[in-house]
């Protein structure tokens, strides 16, 4: 792999037989986003400082690895109470205890009940714990013996948990972005003027957008709605950011020229938001006059579950300003 760190031109075994500490440990660093964290449990010093070496200039989609270390059972319960969020956890079998690294897994599943970590368990001494016996009783992900476990294997296994934790995160994030949908789009209707409407509107983007990246918090969301008058000019009736300021002007006046741009061409298209890289734009009918316009942006960008969430959320807003009382 072209990415990362060759120890080797061939296939040698990384990891053998458990026969005293080297020292040492790295950690990988993200070069766009948030690094996956990939935690290390093993009381043998060689081995972090090998993994370390093979993982320290690893990407998987443009993000580097976070490695955290440990080096026995105990110190990997407190540390995974400590990084909840940790994506795969590197675990030894035999440290301080014969079976130290099956007591971790059955307090991070059933103690912390986290079910979303990969475990990929290690052992130089694969007879204390048979692969057949560990792999049936235990929610491992993999089971590998430190004596096969090549340069090319580790990275392959790291691939494979990146890519599962990746997509059972994104599973867990949907449940709880429909939840928060629902939640909010009750919290629309019943509302009787366009402004309070609106307000609610733009608070409740940023708190599904925020949901879906599994954030709490964003200091710089920016929106504005905005009313069709005669003539074709819009005027903002609501604003968070810098348009808070701006109720009741012309928005060409206000906005830039791009999204005057977008404005004009959405006039043909349809209801549909559009969306860039971190903003939504659409419009839609009101209840007696004109069209209403509204704008989105954060710090964050769009991926497609929050597209997909913001696009159901958008057509129940449509028909909460549809049936708003004269």
């Amino acid at each position: 792999m072209d990415n990362t760190s060759r120890i080797d031109d061939g296939d040698v075994p990384l990891f053998f037989p458990e026969d005293g500490p080297v020292g040492g440990t790295d950690s990988g660093k993200s070069l766009s986003g948030d690094p996956w964290k990939v935690m290390i449990i093993d009381d043998d010093l060689g081995v972090h400082e090998l993994t370390s070496l093979v993982l320290r200039r690893f990407q998987f989609e443009g993000r580097g690895l976070n490695l955290v270390s440990g080096y026995s059972g105990g110190e990997a319960q407190m540390l995974m109470q400590q990084h909840p969020d940790t994506a795969i956890l590197l675990l030894d079998v035999v440290m301080e205890r014969e079976h130290a690294g099956l007591d971790v897994v059955r307090f991070v599943r059933e103690g912390l009940q986290n079910r979303q970590v990969r475990i990929i368990l290690r052992t130089g001494q694969p007879g204390v714990a048979p692969a057949l016996e560990v792999i049936t009783q235990y929610d491992i992900n993999d089971y590998r013996e430190k004596t096969e476990l090549t340069q090319e294997k580790l990275l392959t296994a790291i691939v494979t948990g990146l890519r599962s934790f990746r997509d059972l995160t994104e599973i867990a994030q949907h449940k709880i972005g429909l939840e928060t949908v629902v939640e909010v789009i009750g919290n629309l209707f019943g509302l009787r003027s366009e402004k309070t409407l609106a307000d609610a509107v733009l608070k409740s983007l940023d708190t599904i957008l925020l949901t879906v990246a599994g954030r709490c918090c964003d200091p710089s969301p920016v929106g504005f709605a905005a009313r069709e008058e005669e003539g074709g000019r819009w005027a903002i009736y609501a604003g968070q950011g810098g348009y808070g300021s701006m109720i009741g002007q012309n928005l060409e006046t206000c906005a830039s020229q791009e999204i005057m741009a977008m404005v004009a061409s959405m006039r043909h298209s349809g209801p549909q938001p559009v969306f860039a890289s971190n903003w939504m734009m659409t419009m839609f009918p009101g209840e007696s006059r004109g069209r209403h316009l509204l704008y989105f942006e954060n710090k964050f960008n769009f991926n497609g579950l929050g597209q997909s969430l913001l696009d159901m959320f958008m057509a129940k807003v449509a028909l909460a300003f549809r049936t708003l009382g004269p």
